[in-house]
């Protein structure tokens, strides 16, 4: 029967993984104990030591390599090419560079720690990032050079941060623009046009129980009105400047945001440009396959029949590129 790696192992009572040296020791180890000349009863045994000690040889180390080949050291980020002994884990691996050392497994475990994020734009001012092996180590903050603001890498997605979107002072209800300290909670914001600090969760609870409608109408003389910060807080009077009766803000008609509609014209600017465009494609096939078939006709001669709808067909064409045109402009 022919040996396997597992029974190798199992018959070597090694793991899944040994060294060439673990390999050694176990086989020395079992020869020693059963060797024929200490009893002869060991015979089988022994014999079947040996093969699995020149099976491993030939394979078991061979299996036992990491397939990593390449690495970076976690003390100074220079790049490592592994050597075979570094691979299996016979010694442990040492930088040229800043002369440390360290075993593979711990050299695996900060590799796969880092993030695989390796460009993106800095959150405060967007300017556009390439992120050496420094700046993807977990926890380290990251430099803009262009803003010279502190950010951690994963904040790039937005991640831990309020959203870059207007926000208002509690007190004056003026708008403000965050700074990245701000925005991930490290500290309180800051009003420069009333000179007051406000805590972080305040001033999110403040900013997200906000009504999103800037616009409507008054429910008692539909006058059309526009609804400031601090008409939106819930559960505050709102005067009508024309008829002089207060309401709250969700007793309004024909609420709206200039965000809603906003979005509205966008979605039907996008409709009418792809209407304009399958509309200019479908002219220019009618006009092609006009022409065509007029210059046909007019080699072989056709009846007067064949001009007339060749010539519909081409104006047809003419009026759909037009109209499409128009409308994609």
């Amino acid at each position: 029967m022919k040996m396997t790696r597992e029974q190798a192992l199992r018959t070597l009572g090694l793991g899944k993984s040994p060294t060439r040296g673990e390999i050694t020791s176990a086989y020395r180890k079992l020869v020693s104990k059963l060797h024929p000349d200490k009893n002869s009863s060991n015979l089988s045994k022994f014999l079947e030591t040996k093969e699995a000690y020149e099976f491993l040889k030939k394979v078991g180390i061979k299996k036992g390599l990491s397939e990593i080949r390449e690495l970076i050291c976690p003390f100074c980020y220079a790049n490592l090419t592994l050597s075979l002994a570094e691979r299996r884990r016979d010694c442990d691996i040492v930088c040229p560079q800043c002369k440390k050392d360290f075993s593979l497994d711990y050299g695996l475990a900060f590799y796969s720690s880092l993030s695989t994020i390796t460009s993106g734009n800095c959150p405060s001012c967007n300017t556009s990032l390439a992120f050496d092996v420094n700046a993807r180590v977990p926890g380290r903050l990251i430099s803009c050079a262009n803003c010279n603001e502190e950010f951690y890498i994963n904040e790039i997605n937005g991640e831990g941060l309020l959203p870059n979107t207007p926000m208002f002072c509690s007190s004056c209800y003026e708008p403000l623009v965050l700074n990245l300290k701000e925005r991930r909670g490290d500290c309180d914001i800051f009003c420069s046009s009333c000179n007051t600090e406000t805590k972080f969760r305040e001033f999110v609870l403040f900013n997200t129980s906000l009504s999103p409608y800037t616009q409507g109408e008054c429910p008692n003389c539909c006058v059309k009105l526009q609804f400031p910060i601090g008409s939106r807080i819930p559960d505050e009077l709102i005067e009508c400047p024309d008829c002089k009766e207060s309401f709250y803000l969700e007793e309004a008609e024909n609420l709206t945001s200039e965000a809603i509609e906003q979005s509205i014209a966008h979605k039907r600017r996008d409709i009418r440009l792809i209407e304009g465009r399958n509309q200019f494609n479908r002219g220019l096939l009618v006009l092609a396959i006009g022409i065509v078939v007029t210059f046909i006709s007019y080699s072989t001669a056709e009846d007067g029949g064949t001009y007339i709808l060749t010539s519909g067909a081409i104006f047809w064409g003419l009026w759909d590129v037009i109209a499409g045109f128009l409308k994609m402009s």
